[in-house]
């Protein structure tokens, strides 16, 4: 990564020099010559590099002769030999829970979809392999029961579940962290795309150790007199995998997905691109909120049929439905809000109803549920409570979907390259 010998000599100077002004020369020297390659200066700063080299200046005082020359040494050449383990072109593999796909693979921008075999077990067991191979310290035994242990404790429950592979270049701990921003934007596009919108059935797929695991769980239930026990183990979390064949595939490159997949492909976006992208992140942050339904039934026996609402029923169903609204308000925000002092509730529902309807009806119409929507969410956020139902709840995500797919067909349509366009595009609307 940096030319160890001549990092050397600087310090070994940097010890002698005479003066604070000879030592500060030479201090920079150093930090430049560490960080001369891109991809150093890239994925550490200045402050990191400059904690590393004070440290080895600040120990290596205490040292004299031959020592001092040997921890510098030693210092460099561990110094050197992390960023060239760190710093690389990494492949991340994430296990996604609750996610059945039907073909091999299925590529979302730079994020690849594939099902953990038993033939990419053996791939991974064999690069353990070839990184143990020619170490000297182990005997073959031992390399042999690493790997045994390794493939056992990793491997081998990664095998039959759904994967995402993406590859990142840069320090590996950052490197991990854009990993799976992308792996998330990926799932927010999928979602973007669900057929069920609001979902019954608790179909909620994610990163592993994300969102609502399903799990099985135990309570403990007895009443106050010890006259009644009655515990009981559930499955709780996520129920059925949301499921994506090949007939779903072709149903969503009508719908846009092949507009999304080269914007989200693109490594240098346009501050439009960014809006579309930010926008869908959001809009699959609020499917994750889980919303729960209860239904209430008439007595079983009176002749009446059963008597189901739309309405929630309990304080923590309405939280959870409000919550939803939020994110997805939070969603229409970030895609059609272009200045700070933009009066929201009107600039969203006209912008809304541009974009969902061509005819002044259809428009009022819509401009009058989006308003409607936006004083539930005001009710919720200045007073904690709202009467949204179910219905309405729906409707609106629908809505919030088709809002997000309708710019990003404009955008391809009308070549737009910047958030300018599409601002232009809403006033040329409001004066025709």
């Amino acid at each position: 990564m940096f030319n160890e010998n001549q990092v050397i000599g600087e310090f070994l100077a940097y010890q002698r020099a005479k003066s604070q002004k000879s030592s500060s020369i030479i201090f920079g020297k150093i930090i430049r010559e560490i960080r001369k390659k891109p991809i150093v200066q890239q994925e550490y700063t200045s402050d990191e590099i400059r904690s590393s080299v004070e440290h080895i200046i600040n120990v290596s005082r205490t040292l004299r002769g031959n020592k001092r020359r040997q921890y510098i040494t030693n210092s460099v050449q561990r110094l050197n030999k992390e960023f060239r383990s760190n710093l690389g072109t990494w492949n991340f593999i994430f296990t996604i829970d609750n996610f059945k796909l039907q073909p091999r693979s299925f590529n979302v921008g730079p994020v690849k979809f594939f099902k953990f075999t038993s033939n990419k077990r053996k791939e991974m067991r064999s690069k353990v392999w070839k990184i143990l191979r020619n170490n000297p310290h182990y005997n073959f035994q031992w390399k042999k029961n690493y790997i045994k242990d390794h493939d056992k404790r990793i491997y081998e429950p990664m095998v039959g579940k759904t994967c995402a592979l993406v590859q990142v270049k840069g320090r590996l701990d950052k490197a991990q962290l854009i990993a799976n921003d992308k792996i998330e934007t990926a799932i927010a596009i999928l979602k973007l795309y669900k057929s069920i919108l609001y979902d019954h059935h608790r179909k909620y797929f994610h990163i592993t150790g994300k969102v609502v695991q399903r799990i099985m769980r135990t309570t403990l239930r007895y009443t106050t007199d010890g006259k009644n026990l009655n515990p009981v183990m559930e499955w709780v979390g996520s129920f059925f995998p949301f499921e994506l064949d090949n007939k779903k595939i072709q149903s969503m490159k009508k719908a846009g997905f092949s507009k999304i997949n080269k914007i989200f492909k693109n490594t240098t976006p346009d501050n439009l691109e960014k809006r579309i992208l930010n926008s869908i992140r959001l809009f699959g942050s609020a499917c994750n909120i889980i919303v729960t339904k209860s239904e209430t039934r008439s007595p079983i026996g009176l002749g009446f049929p059963s008597n189901r609402s739309s309405s929630p029923r309990t304080y923590f169903e309405s939280i959870a439905i409000n919550e939803r609204l939020l994110s997805l308000f939070v969603a229409l925000e970030s895609l059609l809000i272009f200045g700070e002092n933009e009066p929201l509730s009107n600039n969203i529902a006209e912008r809304a109803a541009f974009l969902l309807a061509d005819k002044y009806p259809d428009r009022l119409w819509i401009k009058k549920f989006m308003r409607l929507m936006y004083s539930f969410r005001s009710v919720h956020v200045h007073h904690g409570k709202s009467k949204l139902d179910h219905g309405l709840l729906e409707k609106f995500t629908y809505r919030v979907q088709i809002i997000i797919l309708k710019v990003v067909f404009l955008k391809d349509r009308m070549n737009w390259t910047s958030e300018n366009d599409l601002k232009n595009w809403f006033e040329m609307k409001k004066l025709t």
